[in-house]
């Protein structure tokens, strides 16, 4: 009679702690919220951003424009001293920041991709299209 005594308890037991274990599965874990008690409050100065950019403005040609030849200047304003490329083609923009170059174009679209570089190493970036129609 002993045995079936022992098989019993450990059915019980195991029933008991599989109940354990499925609730412990459902209830949501119980977090505590910390909350610390007032103090001194410290002042942090925090910088303003710093812009690794540098203006750019082009003037010529305009985006979109079309032209019937096939070399064309390319101008704008950046800042001083920046050096500025547009596509494969370099210069350095004056004292003013103001930059000029001529740029040979294929027939059809033909985007020009003006980057501007200050010694300090910010960029600007612009891009325009201009078409080359000769006929």
């Amino acid at each position: 009679m002993k045995p079936s005594w022992v098989v019993i308890g450990v059915l019980v037991l195991a029933v008991l702690a599989g109940a354990v274990w499925l609730w412990y599965k459902k209830t949501p874990p119980v977090r505590s919220v910390y909350t610390p008690a007032p103090s001194a409050v410290a002042v942090i100065n925090t910088p303003s951003p710093v812009s690794d950019a540098i203006s750019l403005t082009i003037t010529a040609p305009t985006d979109g424009a079309k032209v019937s030849t096939s070399k064309i200047t390319v101008s704008g304003k950046t800042s001083p001293g920046a050096d500025v490329s547009v596509n494969d083609t370099d210069t350095t923009a004056d004292s003013n920041g103001s930059f000029s170059l001529s740029v040979s174009l294929d027939e059809g679209d033909n985007y020009l991709v003006v980057l501007a570089v200050d010694a300090d190493g910010k960029t600007a970036q612009k891009q325009i299209m201009v078409t080359l129609e000769t006929f």
